[in-house]
């Protein structure tokens, strides 16, 4: 059972560290509002996949949320890589 707990934090741990990657991204390049809100917008919502995982393990719920928060956080990154490639690096 330690097992799981360990990968439930390690999940959690590299989404937050993700979520701080965009975070800073976002600050650095100067990217417009609207896709800035909504990539950091997708990114939050791409911690459905680990609590999700929380609560199908612990509740037996459906998977429905990973699937869910997997796919807005694919979303939020692919967003994010058009809208840095599209923009000048600062200097």
């Amino acid at each position: 059972m330690l097992t799981g707990k360990i990968n439930i934090i390690a999940g959690f741990l590299l989404l937050a560290l993700i979520n701080i990657a965009v975070g800073l991204v976002l600050l650095r390049f100067p990217i417009a509002t609207g896709t800035t809100r909504w990539t950091s917008c997708l990114a939050l919502a791409g911690m459905l996949m680990p609590l999700s995982i929380l609560t199908e393990v612990v509740f037996g719920m459906l998977p429905l949320f990973v699937v869910i928060g997997a796919i807005s956080m694919v979303l939020a990154m692919g967003w994010l890589t058009v809208a840095v490639w599209q923009t000048e690096a600062p200097r």
